[in-house]
């Protein structure tokens, strides 16, 4: 897997700025597992909610070894999505995910 995301860098969405995720309203702990390794992913900076503490990963790291196929296909639907809050309506749809929230700033993300 680590293969398929290792073209990706910050410097191929440059518009996508920042993406929160607040985790903080009785998210299950699977959930809060795949979005920790989004953030870990991520191409920019990300700041994650999670029981009032703000985390910010800057650093581009690959997948680890112990991640959820699931992780990869959120990550797959969210580069190929032409507007960067589409990422929300797949979380939804594949996870129905227990998150209060999730925002982005940046506007849309380049096809």
């Amino acid at each position: 897997m680590c293969g398929d995301l290792a073209g990706l860098d910050k410097y191929n969405y440059p518009n996508l700025r920042k993406l929160v995720v607040d985790c903080s309203g009785g998210a299950k702990d699977r959930s809060r597992m795949i979005f920790l390794e989004l953030v870990e992913m991520f191409p920019l900076v990300v700041c994650l909610k999670l029981k009032s503490v703000e985390i910010e990963a800057a650093t581009w790291l690959t997948l680890s070894t112990h991640s959820h196929i699931t992780t990869l296909r959120l990550w797959d639907i969210f580069i190929n999505s032409s507007v960067a809050s589409g990422f929300w309506r797949a979380c939804t749809n594949l996870e129905r995910l227990d998150l209060i929230s999730v925002t982005v700033d940046g506007a849309v993300l380049d096809d």
